[in-house]
């Protein structure tokens, strides 16, 4: 109960007690040790809980709990960018007794081990694991999910032919379920790479969806597919705003919203664009995130060759901007100045931006763009179209 109300101290000092006090089996103190790892992991305690995930799997290597604990740390190491040790540590873990007695569990190490391979872009090791997964299992669902995640992998390879035809067989295969949706969605992206788009977006169309939830990633994914690879904004705009209106309450209105932003602006509708923005700011909200969506609008108005709005946005705002952002925000801001032809002050801006992070992409673009200006002039006054 102390787990559910956040109470995270609490549940761990219970849990403690029961190992002191109850004397209980291997079986339970596997367990409640494991719990103990867990809490520590959501209280934020990461090398804690670690250290306690490796003792469940050392101490009890029969035991389920030491197979839980082995994705758990597993997960970490690949979260701290050590994929390698994570892939290994998984090798071994599925050579002890736990992997054996839980199938089902050896199935969700397999299934991490493809996606820690995916991670390294070692997708031909990913695809062999998950083809493994498919020939060994008879779960017409899990087998579904794992012949997705070849298809996957491979469009990440770049074989999008030989990713086509796996998403082809999903839906052949497994007509209905989940899968298949998302395997007719991955296959428009497939035929886009192929230079296919309007065939893509056939197929988008006549994606089958089975309940409300698909209706709705399905709704998203073709307003996405029209503006990232059809490129019809504004046919992007209709459907996206059809998804806010229908599903407002969906947690992936935030995605849809960063999407339907992007096609405004690129169909020449900026300020539709920024009143997007800042209606999603509640009146309620910090400082700090009313900052961070005006920035938002200075970008979207540099992107929309508004420059003077965009310096007059992003101006005031950069001492209370984050470093990246105010980085981003003073390099657009000098573009902005090179644009409207006021060459000094735009260099003026660069040679700031390269003196305060000469080591960061944002200064170090600055050098770049500040010795591409050495022999050359701003844009005549009428021509914004580009940045040199």
């Amino acid at each position: 109960m102390q787990s559910r109300l956040g109470n995270w101290d609490e549940a761990i000092d219970t849990c403690r007690n029961l190992l002191a006090n109850d004397n209980p089996g291997p079986g339970r103190t596997a367990k409640w040790l494991w719990m103990i790892a867990y809490f520590s992991e959501e209280k934020g305690e990461i090398d804690n809980a670690m250290a306690a995930y490796q003792d469940v799997a050392l101490r009890y290597p029969g035991h389920e709990c030491a197979g839980q604990a082995c994705l758990r740390l597993a997960r970490q190491l690949n979260r701290e960018g050590l994929g390698t040790e994570a892939a290994a540590l998984l090798k071994s873990g599925m050579e002890e007794e736990w992997a054996s007695k839980y199938p089902l569990l050896k199935q969700s190490a397999l299934e991490q081990q493809a996606l820690i391979y995916a991670d390294m872009r070692n997708h031909d090791a990913a695809i062999q694991i998950c083809f493994n997964l498919v020939s060994d299992n008879t779960n017409s669902l899990e087998t579904a999910k794992w012949l997705w995640m070849v298809g996957f992998f491979q469009r990440l390879k770049g074989d999008i032919v030989g990713g086509r035809f796996t998403f082809q067989d999903v839906i052949a295969r497994y007509p209905g379920s989940k899968y298949a949706g998302e395997a007719c969605m991955q296959m428009s992206i497939c035929l886009a790479g192929e230079d296919k788009a309007e065939q893509g977006l056939m197929a988008m169309h006549e994606c089958q969806a089975e309940n409300a939830d698909q209706f709705a990633q399905a709704l998203l994914l073709r307003g996405q597919y029209t503006a990232f690879y059809a490129k019809d904004y504004t046919g992007a705009v209709s459907i996206l705003n059809q998804f806010l209106i229908t599903y407002p309450a969906d947690p992936r209105t935030e995605e849809a919203k960063t999407a339907l932003v992007d096609s405004l602006v690129n169909c020449g509708r900026v300020g539709d664009a920024v009143n997007l923005v800042m209606s999603s700011v509640p009146e309620c909200a910090s400082e700090d995130l009313k900052v961070h969506a005006l920035s938002e609008v200075g970008f979207l108005y540099f992107n929309g060759k508004h420059y003077r709005q965009a310096i007059d946005t992003l101006e005031p705002l950069l001492p209370r901007l984050s470093s990246e952002r105010r980085e981003r925000a003073k390099y657009e801001i000098g573009l902005s100045y090179w644009l409207l032809c006021d060459a000094a002050r735009a260099r003026q801006e660069m040679s700031e931006l390269c003196a305060q992070c000469p080591d960061t992409n944002y200064g170090q673009n600055a050098r770049h763009t500040l010795a591409g200006w050495e022999h050359s002039l701003p844009p005549c006054p009428s021509d914004e179209s580009g940045i040199p």
